[in-house]
Formats: C-alpha cells, sequence, structure tokens
C-alpha cells in the first residue's frame, strides 16, 4: 500500500483555497445552521454531525486537553449536541467529564454511552449494570441519552439490562452498534427478531458503502435512529484522493472539502438521523461541523460523487 502524500490536515488547506475560489470561505456563518432530523421513536430533533471519542479523546496529555476545549467549544457554537464515547474507550469517558467541567454543558449535549464487555465475565449482568452506572457519574449526566451494545458484546444479556434501564427511566434511548463488515449479518439477525430498538450504530462512509444495501433500510424500516461511525473509515478515505482534485461541482451541494464532501455524501441518505466523526482537532471539527450545513446532494448528485471516486 503507499501512502498518501497528504494528511486530511493538509487536505483541508488546499480544500480551503478550492472553497474560497468556488466562493465558499470555511467558516462558520451566523445564518448558517446545523440541519437536524427527528428521531424516529420520538421525534426528538438531533443534529446530522456528532463527535466521535475514539482515538482522538484518549491519552490526553494537557496541550491535547487545551485543545479538546477549543474542540468542543467550536461543535456547540456549530450546534451539535452528539458525543459518542464508551469506558473502554481508554479514559474518553473521563476527559469528557473534565471538559464539562470547564464548560458545562451537559444538560444541551445528546450524550452516548455502551456497555462495553469484550469477554462476557461470569456475572455478566451484574457488571454491565455497574458499568452503565460508572458512565453516568463520570460523565456527570443522569440518565443518559443513549445507551448500546458495544459491537453486539454479550447481546442478549445486555440487551435485557438495556430494556429494563429504560423502562426504570435510566436511560432515554436503547440501542446497538457495530463497526465492522463481518457484523453485518449479525446485526441484520438481532434487528429482525428484536423490538424497540431505538437507534442502531454503523459503519457507511465512501469507503465502506455496503450498509446502503441492507442494514440502513432494515434498521429505518424498523424505526431505529442510524448514527454512522468510521465516516472516513479511520483516514483511509483520505489515502483514496490521491491526484484527486476537488471538483467544481461540489458547489451545488455547498461542500467546500474532501471531508465536508464524504459527509455530505453519507448525509444524502435521509435515512441517516447522525454521523460521528472523531477528531482532536477544532479545525477539523469545524470542517466537519460545515458538512453538516447547507445543502445536501440528491440522488443523482450521490451517484455522480461515486462514480467521480470510482466507488463500487
Amino acid at each position: 500500500m503507499y501512502k498518501t502524500p497528504y494528511n486530511r490536515r493538509q487536505f483541508l488547506q488546499l480544500a480551503t483555497g478550492s472553497s474560497l475560489a468556488l466562493g465558499m470561505p470555511m467558516t462558520l456563518h451566523a445564518q448558517q445552521k446545523m440541519i437536524t432530523r427527528p428521531i424516529p421513536v420520538s421525534g426528538e430533533l438531533l443534529p446530522v454531525i456528532g463527535l466521535g471519542t475514539s482515538g482522538a479523546f484518549e491519552n490526553v496529555n494537557i496541550k491535547r486537553f487545551n485543545e479538546l476545549k477549543n474542540v468542543l467549544s467550536t461543535f456547540i457554537k456549530a450546534g451539535g449536541t452528539m458525543i459518542d464515547t464508551a469506558p473502554t474507550y481508554g479514559d474518553a469517558e473521563s476527559i469528557l467529564g473534565r471538559l464539562f467541567a470547564t464548560q458545562p454543558a451537559q444538560k444541551q449535549l445528546f450524550l452516548a454511552s455502551k456497555i462495553s464487555l469484550w469477554s462476557a465475565p461470569k456475572n455478566s449482568r451484574q457488571a454491565g449494570r455497574e458499568q452503565m452506572d460508572n458512565s453516568e457519574k463520570v460523565l456527570g449526566k443522569s440518565p443518559l441519552d443513549l445507551n448500546q451494545v458495544h459491537n453486539l458484546n454479550d447481546l442478549d444479556t445486555q440487551w435485557q439490562n438495556l430494556i429494563e434501564r429504560k423502562q426504570a427511566g435510566q436511560v432515554r434511548y436503547i440501542g446497538a452498534t457495530i463497526y465492522t463488515y463481518r457484523q453485518f449479518e449479525r446485526l441484520e439477525q438481532f434487528l429482525r427478531k428484536t423490538k424497540g430498538v431505538d437507534f442502531v450504530q454503523l459503519n457507511y462512509s465512501l469507503t465502506e458503502p455496503r450498509a446502503d444495501e441492507v442494514l440502513i433500510p432494515l434498521a429505518a424500516d424498523k424505526g431505529a435512529a442510524i448514527i454512522v461511525n468510521r465516516p472516513f473509515a479511520d483516514g483511509a478515505y483520505f489515502s483514496q484522493l490521491r491526484n484527486k482534485a476537488l471538483p467544481e461541482w461540489v458547489k451545488e451541494f455547498d461542500c467546500a472539502s474532501w471531508g465536508q464532501f464524504a459527509l455530505k455524501w453519507i448525509l444524502g441518505n435521509e435515512s441517516v438521523a447522525c454521523a460521528i466523526p472523531a477528531t482532536s482537532d477544532s479545525k477539523h471539527m469545524l470542517d466537519n461541523t460545515l458538512g453538516g450545513m447547507g445543502r445536501l446532494p440528491d440522488v443523482r448528485q450521490r451517484k455522480q460523487v461515486l462514480e467521480y471516486l470510482k466507488v463500487g
């Protein structure tokens, strides 16, 4: 595999130049608002760009902590609310708790965590409950807005934990997550047999587009809100852009960078409620939020995107 000559920071610099040429400076304007979509089970509106924390909020030193303050501030100012984390993302939950203490925001944010039991302990039922309790304590919000069974691990036991917690008013929404193609079939089986799934989180991007085939239509038909993780396939998307120029026709859907190009294609699927790119860079955070503003590509334009990148 070759290494791309550009990382995302360099792509962003190049895209900024393209955006100026297109008459679309990459700044937030007072009149710009992030698009929102309803959560099917309740009608509550959710902004379409969220913030993932895997990797980006782990192993944080003082310098990175200060940058994460800027990330959080940029996210909130742009109208973002959904923050997704997990107990197994290193110290991400505790870092978020510390960040909220510097800028109290829990009440206005939509906080999502997970039951993350990679190998089910002997008493996994109790372990799941303790993990949920600890997430609430560390994040400083009770009830949490969303809790999910992480990667379908110990699924039967932990799904029952979530049902009971929701019935007791200790969590607002419940769901399940995956992040690779190899989990698609199992998630499909879960959705077909299970009622009351409020959210489904899955991988879906220009690099990994297969969720369009079965899972997204199925989840939408079951009334689940769809959260998209890995929208840039952990950076693999940017590595595919070698020798590609941002086309001028992206101005038709208010796109000004390669990051927005990917996010707007994802959000052009109206069944997607929210995409959650992870970042510890406030400039990338700004770029991501702009992907959730303005016009989105229609069916024809989404096909044009695929053809331009030769995805298929």
